[in-house]
């Protein structure tokens, strides 16, 4: 709850930052924003996707006994398994326009 107030207020004060440098301004960077919104929304849905169908692949059993383990273990596979699952989703980069 706390991060969504904390992204709510970043919000505001952004949006008003920008209200304050002028219409054109605003109207650019709600472009850009829609821009690459339409490029997060596919590659999102790919890795719910993903996630969906790895978290049926993998045994219960382990995925119990990861959580009944250590915080120090859990963290430090965790730390190994991010990059192995970001490299196997084929997702793309946002582009930088």
């Amino acid at each position: 709850m706390i991060v969504t107030i904390l992204f709510a207020a970043l919000f505001v004060m952004l949006s008003v930052l920008v209200a304050r440098r002028g219409r054109a301004v605003a109207h650019d960077a709600a472009e850009r924003a829609l821009e690459q919104l339409a490029h997060v929304v596919p590659q999102l849905c790919v890795a719910l996707l993903a996630a969906g169908f790895l978290a049926k692949l993998i045994p219960a059993e382990w995925i119990g006994g990861l959580l009944g383990a250590s915080f120090l273990r859990l963290r430090l596979l965790s730390v190994a398994f991010v990059p192995i699952a970001a490299g196997l989703i084929a997702a793309g980069i946002v582009r930088q326009l």
